[in-house]
């Protein structure tokens, strides 16, 4: 399992329905907002996908993805 989905929202039912989905295939990270996210980016961290909500708070999917 070497690629990494990182999973952007604020319901934690979204979040376990996508690491159910795409669990076998990636190493799936969640964060809650698009700060959480920027911020584990920041801290040198990869994603070969990311899927984020556009409705989070602190910082949007569409802020977050920009």
């Amino acid at each position: 399992m070497d690629k990494t989905l990182l999973a952007v929202d604020d319901e934690k039912s979204i979040l376990m329905i996508l690491d159910f989905v795409f669990g076998k295939k990636y190493k799936v990270v969640q964060k809650t907002n698009g700060q959480e996210a920027s911020e584990w980016l920041q801290q040198g961290n990869m994603s070969d996908v990311i899927v984020a909500d556009m409705n989070t708070p602190e910082m949007n999917g569409f802020e977050f993805i920009l």
